[in-house]
């Protein structure tokens, strides 16, 4: 639907034609919503510019407290620590563990880290936004 000069677009909608002050008004709001609407988007720019500066540093923290306890041949995943537990007891695998804790939603991103980067196989117990990263020796 084209916009018609001199018709505010929910008169459009409803078919019926606006005197010159309440086209104004229209302006005036629209105007108005307008720098709501950016003032808005700034505020959450800044506050997620904040979250990503503390999560990167809590992220940072995490892959170095990994970093120091890696050895040859270990894996690493996110799992809970009781799961893991248990999927290892019933899978009959003897393998030594050390967990790390770290948010939810950093999990991921850590485990990505050493994958990729680092080269380090992804153990086959792991999953995503799980609050504890592991190692198995």
């Amino acid at each position: 639907m084209s916009l018609i000069p001199g018709v505010s677009p929910v008169a459009q909608l409803t078919r019926k034609k606006l005197s010159a002050p309440d086209r104004y008004r229209d302006c005036l709001l629209l105007i108005a919503y307008c720098f709501l609407l950016a003032a808005l988007l700034s505020l959450k720019k800044i506050t997620v510019a904040m979250d990503n500066e503390k999560s990167i540093a809590e992220i940072n923290e995490v892959i170095e407290k990994v970093e120091a306890a890696l050895e040859p041949k270990c894996e690493i995943g996110a799992r809970d620590k009781m799961t893991l537990k248990g999927l290892l007891k019933a899978g009959n695998i003897k393998k030594k563990m050390k967990f790390f804790p770290c948010k939810r939603e950093s999990s991921a991103k850590v485990v990505t880290h050493f994958v990729k980067v680092k080269g380090i196989p992804q153990s086959r117990f792991s999953m995503s936004a799980q609050p504890g990263i592991f190692i198995l020796y």
